[in-house]
């Protein structure tokens, strides 16, 4: 009798964290009906005129020109990076630190300008 009473808390505890999931909006929909319940929510979220068009992302997207850190790699440098990558900062050169520097400050400007577009 109690492997019945275990298994009923398993149940009422999926059905709850099913319910609390589904309330925070975590899950897709999953039927019409769903849908549709969705459809009449009267809280909707509106675009910035940036992303209303897709096709001003993929010409955006198109036009950009390679960046010089992708231009210029030397096959021993990425053979290095590969194995600093794998066994950590012990093994890196003064050479890959500083290419590895470069690329986090690019990588981080890059992050900057987009999300100030």
């Amino acid at each position: 009798m109690k492997r019945n009473g275990r298994k009923d808390d398993e149940q009422l505890f999926e059905a709850t964290v099913y319910r609390a999931v589904r309330s925070l909006g975590w899950l897709l929909p999953q039927s019409e009906r769903e849908v549709a319940a969705i459809e009449l929510d009267e809280e909707r979220v509106e675009l910035p005129p940036a992303l209303r068009d897709p096709m001003t992302a993929l010409e955006r997207r198109r036009s950009a020109q390679p960046t010089e850190q992708y231009a210029t790699c030397d096959d021993a440098i990425v053979a290095e990076l590969a194995q600093a990558a794998r066994q950590g900062s012990a093994v890196i050169s003064e050479d890959v630190a500083e290419r590895m520097r470069r690329d986090r400050e690019a990588a981080e400007r890059e992050a900057e300008r987009i999300e100030n577009d």
